[in-house]
C-alpha cells in the first residue's frame, strides 16, 4: 500500500467511527459540553420529521428511536445545516470534538494549495434491504477543488466525476465509477493537507480538519457543493 492509500485508509477508519445513517442521509456525531449531537443537512432533518417511525443507525448497528432525539435546530435553508441532540445517558460512542473543526471565515481567501478533500457517507445505491433490515455500505472519497465551479465565501465545490477513467480503488490499479451521491448529504468535508517535512524527519499522519458539510451534487458540472461549517457555531 502506498503512502496516499495508507493516509486514506487511516482517515476512513477515523471518520467512519463517528458517522451515522439518519433518514435518507448521513449524520456526524459531535460531543460538545458533555452533550451529544447529530450534525446533518437541514433537508435531511426536515425529511425525518415527516416520518412517524425512523431509526438512526450508529456504528456497531446501534439503533436510536425517535424518542431518543431532541428537537431539530437549523440554520437558514440556504446553508442547510441542522443539529439534533441525542438523549441517552448510557450511550458510549465515538464523537468529534470542537477541536476537530476549522472554522474558515471566507473560503475564497483560504489557502487550499497542496490540499486534498475527503468525504465519507452512505450512498443510497450501495445500501440494500434484507430480512434483517437495511444493510448499509459506506463510501469514502478523496478529491480536489472543482475546476468547473469556483468557490464562494460560504460554499466550497469539489470534484465528483463519475467517469470511470478518473477514479481508482484504494490499494489497486482498478478504476471504477463513483455511485450517485444521493444519501451522502450531511457528510462532513475534511481538509487534508499534503504532508511536507525536512529530510530525515519522522513522518507523522496529516492533520485533518472539518471545514464543510455536503449538501448537493451537480451531475453536469461533476461537483459536490459543501456549506461552510462555521455556521454550525450558531446552533451550539
Amino acid at each position: 500500500m502506498n503512502l496516499n492509500d495508507m493516509i486514506h485508509s487511516a482517515i476512513d477508519k477515523f471518520v467512519l467511527a463517528k458517522t451515522c445513517y439518519i433518514g435518507n442521509g448521513t449524520g456526524n456525531l459531535l460531543r460538545y459540553k458533555n452533550r451529544i449531537y447529530i450534525v446533518t443537512c437541514q433537508h435531511i432533518a426536515d425529511d425525518i420529521l415527516k416520518v412517524k417511525d425512523f431509526e438512526v443507525i450508529l456504528q456497531g448497528n446501534i439503533k436510536l428511536k425517535k424518542d431518543k432525539l431532541g428537537d431539530v435546530i437549523s440554520t437558514t435553508s440556504k446553508m442547510d445545516i441542522s443539529l439534533i441532540e441525542i438523549f441517552d445517558s448510557k450511550l458510549k460512542i465515538d464523537c468529534y470534538r470542537i477541536d476537530n473543526f476549522e472554522f474558515i471565515e471566507d473560503f475564497t481567501k483560504a489557502d487550499f494549495s497542496r490540499t486534498n478533500f475527503f468525504l465519507l457517507g452512505y450512498p443510497d445505491s450501495l445500501s440494500f434491504k434484507s430480512d434483517k433490515g437495511k444493510n448499509l455500505l459506506h463510501m469514502s472519497y478523496m478529491t480536489l477543488l472543482s475546476k468547473n465551479k469556483p468557490s464562494t465565501k460560504d460554499f466550497l465545490f469539489v470534484d465528483y466525476n463519475r467517469s470511470v477513467e478518473s477514479n481508482r480503488i484504494i490499494d489497486t490499479d482498478l478504476n471504477y465509477n463513483l455511485p450517485h451521491p444521493g444519501g451522502m448529504s450531511g457528510s462532513f468535508l475534511f481538509q487534508v493537507k499534503v504532508f511536507e517535512a525536512k529530510q530525515n524527519e519522522i513522518w507523522t499522519p496529516p492533520i485533518v480538519k472539518i471545514i464543510g458539510i455536503q449538501q448537493s451534487f451537480d451531475r453536469i458540472g461533476n461537483w459536490i457543493k459543501c456549506s461552510n461549517i462555521k455556521y454550525l457555531k450558531e446552533l451550539l
